[in-house]
């Protein structure tokens, strides 16, 4: 061994992280905001567990809500259903798309 080879050994300081792998692996109602248009995944009134429905409505955000452990990262949401202007609180993982962002003041 070299005293030039004095290199890390340790596995994780090693590998070389992909910024796209971990954007995928992003959650997206981490990027939820006031204003926004979403999807959101329906729930039935009669839920089971292990019923998965591809059901969704689409809503615009009023108001986001932090968690007690961390106020920045958003767990409710306060959403307007677009189609019967019903004002909904909801868990922000039901957010399936975020499809128009806020508006520019271009």
């Amino acid at each position: 061994m070299h005293a030039g080879d004095n290199q890390a050994t340790n596995p994780i300081e090693q590998e070389n992280y992909n910024s796209s792998a971990l954007d995928a692996e992003r959650p997206i109602f981490l990027d939820a905001r006031p204003g926004m248009t979403v999807i959101v995944r329906k729930i039935p009134e009669h839920f089971s567990a292990l019923e998965r429905t591809e059901d969704w409505w689409m809503g615009e955000i009023i108001f986001c809500d932090g968690g007690a452990r961390d106020p920045d990262v958003i767990n409710l949401c306060q959403v307007t259903d677009i189609d019967t202007g019903v004002i909904r609180w909801i868990n922000a993982d039901l957010i399936l798309k975020i499809l128009i962002s806020e508006k520019n003041d271009a």
